[in-house]
């Protein structure tokens, strides 16, 4: 019985949703593509890992840049939630002011050693005052700009469909060089 060689697995090229929160020190090699749940414990430990591989370089072959999707799908029934009001503001705190959204987001996710209490909307807004953010202008994206929600039900929809569920997940690759 002769039996064929399977073929070899050919690199998939991986479309990343667009992704305006990013982190970079330098010219970047590779990405991290870091999907997040702004609530999940996990997820603060794994941002903290990645910012800190970009800021100090410490993937072999050179630097990298950090790109920042949600995990959450959010919908109307859990707007007020935590993970969905500070992913609004997260991207609405980049178009703001660009290079804001990763540092917003670490300052989101700090809020789950608060109390409870304190994981509101205000709290983030006032997060978001000390970072130079114009409240005024946040508040106003954060209820009005559709394509924040789009990009936010993308990111959702790109995690499920391709298995990237739990509170953080995400790919390393080489910049130009598809994902095997």
């Amino acid at each position: 019985c002769r039996t064929e060689p399977e073929p070899e697995a050919t690199p998939k090229e991986i479309r990343l949703p667009e992704a305006p929160v990013r982190y970079e020190v330098g010219e970047s090699v590779w990405t991290i593509a870091l999907f997040v749940d702004l609530e999940a414990t996990e997820s603060r430990q794994a941002f903290a890992q990645a910012t800190r591989a970009v800021s100090e370089a410490l993937l072999f072959g050179g630097p990298a840049e950090l790109r920042l999707l949600h995990t959450p799908a959010c919908p109307p029934e859990e707007r007020g939630r935590l993970r969905c009001i500070g992913a609004r503001a997260v991207e609405c705190g980049e178009a703001q002011r660009p290079g804001t959204g990763v540092r917003l987001a670490g300052a989101v996710m700090d809020l789950q050693w608060e109390p409870s209490e304190r994981r509101t909307q205000e709290e983030i807004e006032a997060r978001a005052r000390r970072l130079g953010l114009d409240i005024a202008a946040l508040r106003g994206c954060m209820a009005e700009d559709l394509a924040v929600e789009a990009r936010l039900r993308e990111h959702a929809a790109y995690a499920r469909a391709h298995g990237l569920v739990g509170d953080s997940a995400g790919y390393v690759m080489r910049i130009g060089t598809p994902l095997k």
